[in-house]
This record gives structure tokens, C-alpha cells and sequence, in this order.
């Protein structure tokens, strides 16, 4: 009798092992987990300090996440490297003071954004009085264009019927500040041209706005298999207005769906960096995935522009981008041996031909860079 019994509790433990995993991904489906380290650096005013950050999930489902950060002193700039990744993945926080920095001490938060969701971690940095031979690495000898920068993202890349599309994005200044109460305006447009959602709405105090809707729902549309298109603008008074879109599949599809997986910035070394000098070179590495049909002739393009918006260079490569592969692909750039001091911002762009031929951009995303 007893053993029967201590078979039965065995076979009940050895089931629960089994099942736990799964119940605790079910109940922790959205979660994420964010390190960073180190838990401060100290730096003198016109210095830059770089902390390691890497994000997780929960469960075995990769996530798309977005990283911000918050509490940066004034005058200085955040840049992520890469801002945006599909979990499991590194990435690197450079922060860039002046001279005109305070001295003090700062705690700076690292928000990671997926869906509707956010997870938060905290680091610290201590910010000395500079010393009188430091010059300012952030400063242009032209007035700046005030600028809207905005990104958008789904939680996942396909869904089904009766799914949830979870909608984030961020709104950043040109120095990469995020920026409170500013209106977005959202659409999503099936493969038929067809508006089938929109919405309005403003970012919250970190920058970040969200919208969801229900495929299939009461109300909407017919949803259609296919790619579908989310284009965000973001606006306010006194800024040029800022535009992005990124695409979903909703069962099959035909036609391709385009989406930046990571935009980094190197040296020639393959160094991934954040601060140049006049008349380095730099590779500009973008990777993009298609998770529909095959696209032919694709072309993935990069156009840097100066602290003004003044497009320095556009450059393209022609190439496949196949079902469910993920390619990346390095455009080089020398800066020149006057160029402005500033923010510069490399636009990366994928379309399916030639816009004067009729082609239309698929997808698009920015990443920044300083030179000093």
C-alpha cells in the first residue's frame, strides 16, 4: 500500500515538473526581464559613459522590445545601440555629456517596451565639474530644426483572427529627448489599401504611446489574410512632423512583410560606437527581416543627414529578401574634415523599387550618432 501511494505522489511530482514550466510562461506571458550594469559610472562634465544592458523573456516566445531611457541630466544624449532588438538580445547605452553638463548625481532609468508592456531598470551617474581643457562634443555653429523622431512596433510579427495587435512607439526630440503629450496619429491599412483601424493619441511622461485592437472585433472591418501597415505620425507646434510605419501579417500572405530588426553604427574595426570625429569613417550595419513572401530586387536604403536635416549621402543595395531570413547589410560613410558638430541622424528605408518608378517604401527606422 505504501508503495502504491509513494508511486502516486512520484507520478504527481514528476506530471507537475512537466506542466510548471508551462503555467508559469502562461501566466508570465508578457513579461520581461532587463539587466544593466554597471550600477553607476562617474565621469567628469564632457565625458561619456557606457553601461551594458541585456533584455530577456519570460518564456521561450521571442518579444519585440523598444529601449528608452529617463533622467538623463541636461544637455547630454542617450543613444542605444541597438534601440531595438527581439529577445533574447544585448545592447549598450552611451551617454554623451558637454561641458555644460551639471555636476550631480543621476539616476537614470531603462524602460524596455513590448506591446503594452514596460519593464524598468535603474542605473546610476555621477557627473564631476569638468576640466577647463574639455570642449563641448555637442555643439553646431548653425541653428538645429526641431525635429519629431517617432518609431512604431506590433508585439509580434503575424497573428490570427481574434488576436490582439498591441501598438507601442516612442517620440524623441533630435537630441533623442523624449517628449511628453505629444499627439499621435495612428493607422492601419490591410492589403487593400483600406483603413481598418485608427486611433488617436499622446505619449505618456516617458515618450511612449500605445493603442491595441482586436482582430475580427465588433465594429471593424473584414480582416483579410495578408500584410497589413501601421503608420504613425506624431505632431506639435513648432516641430517638424515626425512619420514611421512597420507592417504585420495577419494568416497567410502573398506579398512581402518588412520590418527592421536593429540599425548599430561601427568603426571600420566593427566596433560598435556612438561618437566620431571629423573625417573618420564609419559602417552603418542594417538588419532586416521578411516574414512574408519573398521580395525580389529589394532595395534597402541609408540616408544620413546633418545636425540641420541636410542629407550628406543616399545610398542603396539591390538584393533578395527571402521568406522568414533575416539579412544585414553595411553602407560605409567619412564624415568630412569640417563637418558640423552635432546630432546626425542615418535614416535606413527598405522599398520594392526605384521610387521613381512607382516603388513604395515597406518599411523605415533611424538611428543617431554624435560627432564632436
Amino acid at each position: 500500500m505504501k508503495q502504491k501511494i509513494f508511486a502516486t505522489i512520484y507520478l504527481t511530482l514528476f506530471i507537475l515538473s512537466i506542466m510548471l514550466p508551462t503555467i508559469l510562461a502562461n501566466e508570465n506571458e508578457d513579461l520581461l526581464v532587463i539587466r544593466v550594469e554597471p550600477s553607476y559610472r562617474t565621469i567628469k562634465a564632457g565625458e561619456t559613459a557606457i553601461y551594458s544592458i541585456k533584455v530577456e523573456s519570460l518564456t521561450r516566445f521571442p518579444q519585440i522590445v523598444m529601449l528608452e531611457v529617463n533622467g538623463l541630466p541636461e544637455n547630454s544624449i542617450g543613444i542605444f545601440t541597438p534601440e531595438k532588438g527581439r529577445t533574447p538580445f544585448k545592447s549598450k547605452l552611451t551617454i554623451i555629456t558637454t561641458i555644460q553638463t551639471p555636476a550631480g548625481a543621476y539616476e537614470i532609468t531603462i524602460i524596455a517596451v513590448s506591446g503594452d508592456k514596460e519593464e524598468e531598470a535603474k542605473t546610476a551617474l555621477i557627473v564631476n565639474p569638468p576640466e577647463t581643457t574639455i570642449t563641448s562634443t555637442i555643439t553646431t555653429s548653425t541653428s538645429i530644426t526641431r525635429t519629431l523622431y517617432v518609431n512604431v512596433q506590433t508585439d509580434k510579427t503575424s497573428y490570427n483572427q481574434n488576436e490582439t495587435v498591441k501598438i507601442s512607439g516612442s517620440v524623441q526630440d533630435q537630441f533623442r529627448n523624449p517628449l511628453e503629450s505629444i499627439e499621435v496619429s495612428i493607422q492601419v491599412v490591410n492589403p487593400l489599401g483600406n483603413i481598418v483601424h485608427s486611433a488617436l493619441t499622446k505619449t505618456n511622461s516617458l515618450g511612449i504611446y500605445f493603442d491595441n485592437f482586436t482582430i475580427g472585433e465588433l465594429g471593424y472591418s473584414i480582416f483579410t489574410p495578408g500584410t497589413y501597415t501601421v503608420f504613425v505620425t506624431a505632431s506639435k507646434e513648432g516641430y517638424l512632423d515626425g512619420y514611421a510605419h512597420a507592417s504585420f501579417i495577419i494568416g497567410e500572405t502573398n506579398i512581402p512583410s518588412i520590418n527592421f530588426v536593429s540599425v548599430n553604427i561601427t568603426d571600420l574595426n566593427g566596433e560598435i560606437k556612438s561618437e566620431f570625429t571629423q573625417g573618420e569613417a564609419l559602417i552603418i550595419w542594417v538588419t532586416v527581416e521578411n516574414s512574408g513572401a519573398t521580395l525580389e530586387k529589394a532595395y534597402v536604403w541609408v540616408e544620413i543627414d546633418d545636425p540641420n536635416t541636410t542629407p550628406l549621402g543616399v545610398y542603396f543595395n539591390i538584393g533578395d529578401l527571402e521568406n522568414g531570413k533575416i539579412k544585414t547589410i553595411g553602407f560605409s560613410f567619412t564624415i568630412s574634415a569640417n563637418a558640423y558638430k552635432g546630432v546626425y541622424v542615418a535614416k535606413a528605408f527598405v522599398s520594392n523599387d526605384l521610387i521613381s518608378k512607382g516603388g513604395k517604401f515597406l518599411a523605415s527606422t533611424d538611428a543617431v550618432f554624435i560627432v564632436n
